[in-house]
This record gives C-alpha cells, structure tokens and sequence, in this order.
C-alpha cells in the first residue's frame, strides 16, 4: 500500500499536467493574459503591468472561463501555445546542435525553455512585423494600428493617433452638415432638426477649433484621408456660411465669420508660403507642412476672401472691432501673397482691391475743364471708423498687390476730408491720416503706374482742408513727390509740376483761401526738392537744378505766395505757413531771390501803369474804384502796392539772412542781381505811391509808407543806389 500511493500520486500529478496543457493548446492570446501578469507583478515589473493591462483593455483582450485554472508556469505555458500553433523555436546561441534535432517530448532541456519564451515575446511585441513579412491578408486600418504602437506610453489617458483623428473626422462631419442647415438628423423615420440662428455663431467657433487641429496619423492611413475630406468638406460649408453672412446678415454671424477666417486665413497663407519655399531652388519637393490650416486649400483660402470688399462696406461703422480683424487678416495676407507663389490669392486680392474704392468714399471722376473746381465726395464708413481702425484700413494700402485709380481717388478724398468737431483737439501733426496714406502708398510704388502715384502725392499736397492740418499733409506728400526722381529731388518735382498747376487753378475756383493752401502746397514741394538739391556743407558739390521750365516758374509761385501772405485777406494762419514756405525756398535756393523781386516789381509797375492811366484819362475820376489785376484777381490799386511792398520787403530780409549766415555760398554770387532787382523794384513802388498821393487816392499815406519802408530795408541790405 505504501508504495502504491507515491504510484497514484504520480499518475494523478501526469494526469493534472496532460489536462493543463490541452488547455493551454486550445487557449487564445486573451488566455495568457492573467498568466503574464502574474509573472509581471511577481518580478516587480509594474510599468510593463500597467502598459499591458491599459493594451488588453483597449483590445478588448477577456481570458476564457479556462484560463484562471492555468497555473503552469509562464515559460512552460508559452513553449506549449507556440507548439500547438506549429511555431518553431530557434536553438540557444551557445547549442551546437542542429535546429533540426528538436523533438515535441515534454523532457526538453532548460535551456531551450529561455528562447522559446523569448521569440514568444519578440512575437507579441513587433505583430505588425510578423504580418507584413508572412503575406497574410490584413484590414484596411493595418497602418493605423502601426501608429497606435508607436504612439502607445505607459498612462492609461493617452488617446491613440487613430483615435483622435476619428474623432476630428466625426466632428468635422457633423459641423458641416451644421452650417448647412442640419444641426440634428432625426433618421429615416423622423424629422431633421433646423440650425436655429442663434446656433452659427457657437458652430462656427467650433469650426475654428476644428479646422485648427492637426492630423496625428500618417499622412498615407486611411484616416488621415477621412479626416483630410471632412476637412475639405467643413471649408466648403464655411465659405457658404460666410458668403450668405455678407450679403444677408445678420451681424453676429458675420462676426463669427471674420473671427474665424481671421484666425485661419493668415496662417494658411503663412504654411503654404513657407512650404513653396522649401526646397524650391534645388527642385526638391517641399515636405508637408505640419499645420492647422495646412487642410485649407490655396483656392479655397482664395474663395473666403474674394468677399472682404463687400464685407467692409456691408460692416459700416456699426462694429469696429470685427472691420479690425478683417482689415488686419486682409493686410497679413496681402503681405504674403504673391503671384508665384499664391497666384489665387493674389488674384483674389485684385479683384478685392477693385470693390475697395466705396468703403473709402465715393468720389466722382475730376471734371475734364482743369479750372473747374474740385467736386465733394461722398465719405464711406471709414470716415466713421475709430482713429485705430482707419489707420489699419490704411496699411493696407502698403500690402495690396495693386492701387487702382478709384481706390487711391477715393482715399485722397476720405483722408483729406474735414474732420468732425473736436476731432483735432488733441491732434498729433507727426500721425495725421493722410501722411499715413502718402507712406502706405511710397511704400508700395510698384502697385500703381508712375503717374497715377505722382497725381495722388499732389493731390494730397494741395488738398489740406485747413491750415492746422497743412504743414503735415504738405510737408509728407512733398518729400514722397521729391523720392520718385531716384536720387534727383528736382526730377520728382517736375514730374508733378503739372499737376501742381491743375491743383492750384481748381483750388483758385473753389476759394481764396483753398488756393493758399494750394500754393503753400507747392512751395512746400519745391522748398523740399531744394533743399535736397543745395549740397550745403559740401565744398566741391554745386547745387543742382531743376529742369528750364521748372526753373523759370518757380520765381512766380514765390511771389505769388509772399503777395497772399501780404494781402488783407490773409488770415494769420495763412500769412504765417506762407511766409514759413518761401523763407525755405530762398534759404535752400539763394538764385531764385532776383526772379522773384522782378516778378514783385512787375505787380508794382502794372498798379503805377493803372493809376497813370487812370489820371490822364479822367481827373475827376473816383480812384477807390480804381482795380489792378493781379495773379488772375483784382485788387484796388492800395492793397497792390501795399502788398507789393511788403512782399519785396520780406524776399530782401529773407536773402539778407541767408547771405549774413554764410550757409550757402550761392548768396554771394546772385548778390548783385538781387540788389538790382531789389533797387528796381522800389524805385517802381515809389513811383506808384507818388501817383496814388498826386490823385488825392483814399489811403494814398498808407501806400506811400510801405514803399519807403521797402525802400529802407533795401538801402540796408544792399546799399544806396549806384
């Protein structure tokens, strides 16, 4: 009995073993699952255990009924699953025997336990490899599980590549058929649910977000093309959302609209610049650009802002802060854009460029007669904007790949225009909105043809609405004017010479003292041009000079605007910038002084001609209404030999003070002409105010004064007479 029971024993222990591993034969990967952790959690190896356990979760790996009685050991459980599916193992390394020789007998050595157990896990750990080297027909989401393992960690709330791009794909989907007017479909056997107004505006928030998210699969996984379609299709909803938004409203949904394209339009520019410049000069194909909006489309991009024109005039002056986002998304992508590399872009800018002009103003054509005034525009929203806000509407003027007519037309007018009471309270003469403009437009000479940009320098050089505004609109156009010579300042002043003169005429029709703001204009030009042009300093460099023509018409205008600063009806303000004017240009051109004084003299002897006339025709005659033209307007004879007077007075103080400073060698060598035309022209003042005292003339005593007072400030400046 005694040696009968370690006989049953062992039977029994055989019989235990048989049934384990006809279990572990027919046993799946799910029934090892509670084996492996065991020996997982027994050697200590606690993050393999939690990488395991967060895997067969998400596998949906569940052990059979069976497999909580395995209780073999790990090792001999493995050599048994990897028997029964016909898996070979290798032979160890260090055994010199032939991979051949192996039998099925359960008394195989230990050490052909270890690699067995070892190719097992090798096995587990590359599937992917072991199903593209067998040939084995696999899924279409074979690659997307790829990613999973090379994107699995060790935490149980990392969302797989797959996953995530699912989940981007659905929301995308559902967004689209959203804005489309669906926001719930109830099935075949219900009724669809309508997108409520109220809804566009969260939708389309949820757009941006959507659009913004990036692709975490292969580019080349099913997925990622799922994900790339509903993205596709998500822009075409919003380009339809964002159309019927312009024409129709309402205003929250348009708003929505820019928000989002402000945020998107911008950086698709930006991915799709940079991703044609990589590797475009060595023929290289550019890798993709792993971007938000790398989904958005060039011809799409193209398609959203086609709109922008008629979105700002549609906006009006109702909502500044959202005409600020699209002006600024405008400018950001004008700045990019070019035809090479954006050409629908860039076409789509043009054709923006071209609905531009009404946002600024409507501003008739210039009538064909050039001494017909000017005609009013009629202001567009921009001229209701808040300050900030005009002055992004006009850098935009800087990015823009063209400036049509109308545009730049429709600017000088709505930059030009008088502004609303208290507006200039606190003006700031260095940041006025026209000088802002005429920068935008010298920053971007090659959007407009050369006399097109020249025409509207003048304009804005001519056109200051009041004289607090002159110096600085006058001043900035007068220098852009002067850069278009490319290094010769006169060049540029010729170039808009005639244009100058049409400015000055129309301005002549409109009023006196629009006509002085048009001279100052002018002279300001000119006092620009010849101060860049005079070399003070440089002992070897002569001054250069403007064409004949330009040389010849210059004296005119300073004597023209010395004889407006003097008259009555000059208001301090205009007597004042006039006199500043041609002090510059005297100071910077020293020669023209002599033409001038001769041009002064010519008004003075055409009042001596009329008074003589006037005396030997009627004696009786009243001489107070006695009128001199001059400079195409009438003047009785006082006011012209008063005026005359004291503009000669002011030419001789202001040549005396460039000679006795010595900045300009120039002064020395007109000198003697200067003081004969200085002499001549006070001598022709005497004799006019001696014929006003001889006719009994109403304020004769006043005329008579100027001219001795001119005749004084000549004597001291250039002596008696010789």
């Amino acid at each position: 009995a005694s040696s009968a029971l370690p006989h049953c024993c062992g039977a029994k222990k055989q019989q235990q073993d048989r049934m384990v591993s006809t279990r572990a034969s027919r046993a799946n990967a799910a029934d090892l699952v509670p084996a492996v952790e065991k020996y997982l959690a027994t050697n200590g190896l606690s993050e393999t255990l939690s990488a395991m356990k967060a895997e067969a979760k998400r596998k949906n790996l569940t052990p059979g009924k069976t497999a909580k009685d395995l209780s073999v050991d790990l090792t001999e459980m493995a050599d048994v699953f990897m028997e029964a599916r016909g898996i070979k193992r290798d032979a160890p390394a260090s055994s010199d025997s032939k991979s051949g020789s192996g039998s099925d007998s359960d008394d195989s050595s230990s050490s052909d336990t270890a690699p067995a157990a070892k190719k097992a896990k090798a096995e587990e750990a590359t599937p992917a490899k072991a199903k593209s080297s067998s040939g084995s027909d696999s899924d279409s989401d074979s690659d997307s599980d790829t990613d999973d393992e090379y994107f699995m960690t060790d935490t149980d709330d990392i969302i797989s590549p797959k996953a995530g791009d699912a989940a981007s794909t659905a929301v995308a989907t559902y967004l689209a058929t959203a804005l489309r007017g669906v926001v719930l479909a109830a099935g075949p056997c219900g009724e669809a649910e309508g997108t409520g107004e109220g809804d566009y505006g969260e939708l389309l928030r949820a757009a941006r977000r959507a659009l913004s998210r990036p692709t975490l699969s292969g580019q080349n996984t099913q997925i990622a093309k799922k994900a790339l379609r509903s993205r596709n299709d998500l822009v075409q909803a919003v380009g339809e959302v964002w159309s019927a938004a312009v024409i129709s409203g309402p205003s929250e949904r348009r708003a929505a609209c820019v928000s989002l394209l402000a945020a998107v339009l911008p950086n698709a520019a930006a991915a799709a610049t940079s991703s044609s410049s990589d590797g475009s000069a060595s023929g290289i194909s550019a890798p993709p650009v792993a971007f938000s909006s790398a989904f958005l489309a060039e011809d799409a991009a193209a398609k959203w802002l086609r709109p922008f024109a008629r979105a700002l005039w549609e906006l009006k002056h109702k909502d500044p802060n959202t005409t600020h986002r699209a002006l600024l998304a405008l400018r950001t992508v004008a700045a990019r854009a070019t035809p090479d590399r954006l050409p629908h872009t860039h076409a789509a800018l043009v054709a923006v460029e071209s609905e531009l002009a009404p946002f600024f103003a409507l501003a008739p054509p210039p009538p064909a007669d050039p001494v017909a005034p000017r005609q009013q525009a009629r202001l567009g929203p921009f001229s209701k904007l808040p300050r900030r806000v005009r002055v992004d509407a006009i850098a935009l003027l800087g990015n823009l790949p063209v400036l049509s007519p109308a545009t730049l037309r429709a600017v000088a007018h709505a930059t030009l225009a008088p502004g609303v009471p208290g507006e200039f309270s606190g003006y700031d003469e260095r940041d006025d909105v026209a000088t802002r403009a005429v920068d935008a437009v010298a920053g971007n000479l090659g959007a407009a043809p050369l006399a097109l940009t020249t025409s509207f320098f003048v304009s804005v050089l001519t056109g200051s609405p009041c004289w607090g505004r002159a110096s600085a609109v006058a001043h900035s156009a007068g220098a852009a004017l002067a850069s278009l010579g490319n290094g010769d300042a006169w060049a540029g002043c010729a170039l808009g010479w005639g244009a100058i003169a049409t400015s000055r005429r129309r301005a002549a029709a409109t009023g006196v003292d629009c006509e002085g703001r048009a001279l100052y204009g002018a002279l300001v030009a000119v006092a620009v041009a010849a101060e860049a042009s005079s070399f003070v300093g440089f002992v070897d460099l002569k001054p250069k000079k403007p064409p004949a023509e330009l040389e010849g018409a210059i004296p005119e205008v300073v004597a023209r605007a010395l004889f407006a600063a003097a008259s009555e009806g000059a208001t301090p303000a205009a007597a004042a910038a006039l006199h500043e004017a041609t002090s510059r240009v005297l100071r910077a051109a020293p020669r023209f002084a002599a033409p001038t004084i001769t041009a002064l003299a010519a008004t003075a002897a055409a009042t001596a001609a009329a008074m003589s006339a006037a005396t030997d025709t009627d004696a009786a005659m009243d001489h107070t209404k006695a009128t001199v033209p001059v400079h195409n307007n009438s003047f009785d004879s006082v006011a012209a030999v008063t005026a005359t007077a004291s503009a000669t007075s002011r030419a001789v103080k202001a040549f005396v003070e460039v000679r006795s400073t010595k900045e300009n060698g120039e002064s020395a060598a007109y000198a003697e002409a200067t003081a004969v035309a200085a002499r001549e022209c006070a001598s022709i003042l005497r004799r006019a105010a001696d014929a006003m005292v001889t006719g009994n003339v109403p304020g004769a005593a006043r005329a008579a004064s100027a001219a001795r007072e001119t005749c004084m400030d000549v004597e001291d400046a250039f002596g008696g007479e010789e």
